[in-house]
C-alpha cells in the first residue's frame, strides 16, 4: 500500500467553476520509506502539489489517499520548514541578476 496516492486529481485555488485549474490530472504513488523530490522552475506548481496533498486546495476530481502516520509526519515537516523559513526572513524563489564593476570572487 502507498503512503501517499493521488489518482487523476485536479486541484484549484478558486472554486468548482474554475475552467483553468492550477493542477490537472496528477497521478502519483509514494510507498512507505520511499523518497520523492519534486523539482521545477518557479511557478511550476511544487508548493501547490503539497497544498493539494494536505487538503489546502479544492479538489475538483480524482482521489487522494494519505496514511495517517505519514500525514502527521508531512504536516510536522511542513510546519518546521515554514517556521525555519520565517526565522531566515527571506528565501527568494527568483533569479537576481546584478552588474558589478570588476571581478566577483
Amino acid at each position: 500500500m502507498n503512503a501517499v496516492s493521488l489518482k487523476d486529481t485536479t486541484f484549484t485555488w478558486k472554486d468548482e467553476s474554475d475552467d483553468n485549474p492550477t493542477l490537472q490530472n496528477i497521478t502519483v504513488g509514494v510507498r512507505h520509506g520511499e523518497l520523492l523530490a519534486v523539482v521545477g522552475v518557479v511557478g511550476s506548481g511544487k508548493s501547490s502539489l503539497l497544498s493539494g496533498l494536505l487538503g489546502d486546495m479544492l479538489k475538483l476530481k480524482g482521489s487522494v489517499a494519505v496514511s495517517v502516520s505519514y500525514l502527521l509526519y508531512l504536516k510536522l515537516s511542513v510546519n518546521l520548514f515554514f517556521n525555519l523559513m520565517s526565522m531566515l526572513k527571506s528565501i527568494p524563489q527568483f533569479a537576481i541578476i546584478m552588474e558589478f564593476p570588476g571581478t566577483l570572487r
